[in-house]
């Protein structure tokens, strides 16, 4: 196979550059060991924090605003704990190599849209607190009001995000072998240069 880089052309075949680009995602993954220990340290300990806490509110706490909120946090935290950061340790390991366009989009949407859906659940929660603070004798939030405007907060994080999922594809990079681009998961090199990003 036959790749320009530059001024320069190189003869590489296709299994050595897959070769080559294995490898120099193995050295990668190497580099980043203290990340990928701290990711898979937040995953292990943020799914055994939330499903206790999810378990906890859920039998032992009367239903309140207070009880859906933690109830609704605790799932967004678990799916990025189950599936948004594994899919990161998994681009991490294959971060030049092995490129699937369905996972790197997969990973924007479980890493992205449930943390930023609790985001808004903190803005309603913060809502919520200045309701009981600042007007306790007022009327205050029911559990079913609560729900509806968690379910309402998680389709905004739904359509504020989930367009920009195709922004996600092969990135390519530079490699330090002379010819060979390497390819990640960032922003898609269709749109790469336009205004979108």
């Amino acid at each position: 196979m036959s790749l320009s880089y530059g001024n320069e052309t190189s003869n590489w075949t296709e299994a050595e550059v897959r070769n080559y680009l294995s490898k120099l995602s193995l050295v990668s993954w190497h580099n980043r060991t203290p990340v990928v220990t701290y990711l898979t340290l937040l995953s292990v300990l943020g799914f055994a924090g939330n499903t206790l806490s999810f378990v906890v509110y859920h039998r032992r706490y009367r239903p309140s605003s207070t009880r859906v909120f933690v109830l609704s946090m605790s799932l967004c935290d678990l799916f990025i704990n189950l599936l948004g950061l594994p899919l990161q340790i998994t681009t991490i390991r294959y971060a030049y190599d092995s490129f699937n366009i369905t996972l790197c989009r997969t990973f924007y949407i479980f890493a992205t849209i449930p943390t930023q859906a609790s985001g808004f659940y903190l803005i309603l929660v913060a809502y919520d607190r200045y309701r009981h603070i600042c007007h306790p004798f007022s009327r205050q939030l029911s559990a079913g009001q609560t729900w509806r405007l968690v379910a309402a907060a998680s389709v905004l994080a739904l359509v504020l995000f989930l367009p920009f999922t195709p922004f996600y594809g092969w990135h390519s990079v530079d490699s330090p072998l002379p010819g060979v681009k390497a390819v990640m998961c960032w922003i898609h090199d269709p749109i790469r240069y336009t205004k979108y990003p």
